[in-house]
Formats: C-alpha cells, sequence, structure tokens
C-alpha cells in the first residue's frame, strides 16, 4: 500500500531512518565507550608531566646533602621511579590516543567490520596500555611521598611517612578492588571460574 504522505522513493530512506538495520551499531553507546578512553589519555599526560618535571628538576633537602648513602639513594629512587613512570606514561597515552584516533574515525566513516577487527586485533594491547597506566599512577603517588617526605623536616619523617604509607596501601586495596568489580564490565567472566 502507497503511503499517501510521502512520495514512493521516499519509503524506503524513512523505514531505514526509523528502524534500522539489524546490523547498525549504536553509534551514541560506541562513541561513549571509546570517549572514556579519554581520561585514561588525560591522567596519563598529567602524571608524565609531573614525573617528568621530578626527573628533570628534583632537589634534595640541604639538609640531607652530602649524606653521600642517603642521597644516593633518594636521587636514584626518584630518577628510577620518574623515569619508568614517565614511559609507563608515555606508552599509555600513545596507546588510548591512537585507539580513540582509529576508532572514532572508522565509526564516522561507518566501516563497522574494520572497528570490530581493529578492536578484537588491539584487546592485548588496550590491556597492556591499562597496566602501564596503572604502573604510571603507582608511581607517581610514591614519587609523591618521597618528594613529600624529602622536603619534611627531620622530626616529622616518621609520623608523615606512617599516614602516607597508610594512604599508599588504603589506595592501592581500593584500586585493586575497583579493577576487580570492573572487570566484568569489559570482558565475558565464566562465572564457575574463580581466576
Amino acid at each position: 500500500m502507497q503511503n499517501l504522505f510521502l512520495p514512493t522513493h521516499h519509503n524506503h530512506t524513512l523505514h531505514l531512518y526509523v528502524f534500522p538495520r539489524a546490523k547498525e551499531r549504536d553509534y551514541f553507546r560506541q562513541a561513549t565507550r571509546i570517549q572514556a578512553w579519554d581520561e585514561y589519555v588525560l591522567v596519563s599526560v598529567l602524571c608524565t608531566s609531573i614525573s617528568y618535571s621530578a626527573l628533570q628538576g628534583f632537589q634534595l633537602n640541604t639538609d640531607h646533602q652530602g649524606i653521600f648513602f642517603y642521597e644516593v639513594l633518594v636521587r636514584s629512587a626518584v630518577q628510577i621511579i620518574a623515569g619508568f613512570g614517565c614511559l609507563a606514561g608515555l606508552y599509555c597515552t600513545m596507546v588510548f590516543s591512537l585507539s580513540i584516533l582509529y576508532t572514532r574515525t572508522a565509526l564516522g566513516s561507518e566501516r563497522d567490520p574494520q572497528y570490530e577487527d581493529f578492536l578484537e586485533n588491539t584487546l592485548d594491547i588496550r590491556i597492556n596500555a591499562f597496566r602501564a597506566f596503572s604502573m604510571s599512577l603507582g608511581l607517581f603517588a610514591i614519587l609523591v611521598v618521597i618528594v613529600l617526605a624529602e622536603d619534611l623536616p627531620e622530626m616529622l619523617h616518621i609520623p608523615v611517612g606512617g599516614v602516607m604509607l597508610w594512604a599508599l596501601l588504603f589506595g592501592y586495596r581500593d584500586w585493586k578492588t575497583l579493577v576487580k568489580e570492573a572487570t566484568p564490565i569489559y570482558f565475558d567472566i565464566d562465572d564457575n571460574n574463580d581466576a
């Protein structure tokens, strides 16, 4: 039966807008999924730049300069932690930035099969980038503790150091819980598998 309100040649177009094809993807949900990766990039860039600043400009407390073992230990720890933090943050930034770019391009170009292939073929890389993101955050937290402890008067090292150690352990515990609870969002997990 011919539609009385629209010419016949428009019926097919109207049908596609009102009733999308079964294989068309929900663009809004996919765009939201990709947009979530922006947060990894933003936080990684911040951690990387602050770690790089520590790598370049860490200053030992003047009271601690000249204490050979302590000076070498603290400077080395800051250099190593900041260096690994920078590299982990850069890796995470690169992976998620390129993933955002390529997936948005695929969706915008209506290349759904290529989009699916990209997501599937780069899953392990994004998992590694998440691990690098987590490592960067952890190293950043340790770096903050070292720099803060170094700037405090000596009489505050033990009490403030204890509070900072507690905060690190508390943060790690909560991070671990969050990651565990979020895992089913990203992966299909068999209910019988406890791993």
